[in-house]
C-alpha cells in the first residue's frame, strides 16, 4: 500500500482488502452459527450437557467477535474516522490553513500517530472482551462443576479476574499516556526539539569586503564567513 491513505491507489488496496476479509469473516460466521446451532439442538434433547454448547459458543464466540472487529478495522467508516482524526491533529497544530502549511511528510506522522490511537483502542477493547467472556466461562464453569456448593472453589475464578483485572488496567494506563494530551505534549516536545536543531544549523553568512586594487581602483569581494567551521574544529580539538 502506498504511503499517502488518501491516494487512489491506497483506497483501492483498502477496499479490496475489506471486500476480501469481510467475504471470510462470512465463511466463519456460517460455520459457527451452523455448528452451534446443531449441538444446542442436541443438548436440547438431553443427549449432551448444556455446558457443552455454552463453552463452545463463549470461546469461539470470542473468535468470531475478534474476527468482526478485525474486519471493521480495514472497513470505510474506520479508515474515515481516522482521517477527521487525522485533520482535526492537523489543524491543532497548524491552524485551519494546515493544508497550505505543513508539507507531506508531517501530515503523515500526524496520520500515524491518530493510527496508532485508533489501533489501541480497538486493541484494549478486544482485551477487555475477552477478560469478560473468559472470566465468565471459567465462573460457569466452576458453578457447574460443584453445584453452586462450593464457595472455596469461586476463589479461582475470583483471583483470575482481580489479576487479569490489573493486567486490564495497565492496558488501559499505557493506552492513555499514548493518546490525548500525553500525547500532544510529547509531541509538541518533539516539534520543538526538532525546531531548535534546525535552527542552530544556520548557513554560512556572507558580507561584503572592499579592497584597493593596484590601479586605485576598491573591488568589491563576497567573503564567506567559515565562523561555524573553525567552531566545530575548535570542538573537535
Amino acid at each position: 500500500m502506498t504511503d499517502d491513505p488518501r491516494s487512489e491507489q491506497a483506497i483501492r488496496e483498502r477496499v479490496e482488502k475489506y471486500y476480501k476479509d469481510r467475504g471470510e469473516f462470512a465463511v466463519h460466521f456460517a460455520f459457527f452459527a451452523v455448528i452451534n446451532l446443531v449441538l444446542w439442538g442436541i443438548a436440547l434433547v438431553g443427549v449432551i450437557s448444556w455446558l457443552v454448547p455454552f463453552m463452545l459458543t463463549l470461546t469461539w464466540g470470542t473468535g468470531v467477535l475478534a474476527n468482526a472487529t478485525e474486519v471493521y478495522a480495514v472497513s470505510n467508516r474506520w479508515q474515515t474516522a481516522i482521517l477527521d482524526a487525522t485533520e482535526a491533529e492537523m489543524r491543532q497544530r497548524y491552524g485551519p490553513d494546515w493544508d497550505v502549511i505543513a508539507n507531506e511528510v508531517e501530515y503523515l506522522s500526524a496520520y500515524e500517530m491518530v493510527k496508532k490511537r485508533f489501533e489501541n483502542r480497538k486493541d484494549l477493547g478486544m482485551h477487555t472482551m475477552f477478560y469478560v467472556l473468559m472470566n465468565v466461562l471459567l465462573l460457569v464453569i466452576v458453578l457447574a462443576a460443584t453445584n453452586g456448593q462450593s464457595l472455596e472453589a469461586l476463589l479461582i475464578p475470583l483471583l483470575l479476574a482481580v489479576f487479569w483485572g490489573l493486567g486490564l488496567g495497565a492496558h488501559y494506563f499505557s493506552m492513555a499516556l499514548e493518546s490525548g494530551k500525553w500525547a500532544q505534549a510529547r509531541e509538541r516536545a518533539i516539534q520543538d526539539a526538532i525546531a531548535r536543531e534546525q535552527a542552530r544549523a544556520v548557513p554560512k553568512r556572507k558580507h561584503d569586503r572592499l579592497e584597493l586594487a593596484e590601479d586605485g581602483e576598491l573591488i568589491d569581494f563576497i567573503v564567506e564567513d567559515d565562523w561555524q567551521d573553525d567552531k566545530s574544529k575548535r570542538e573537535a580539538k
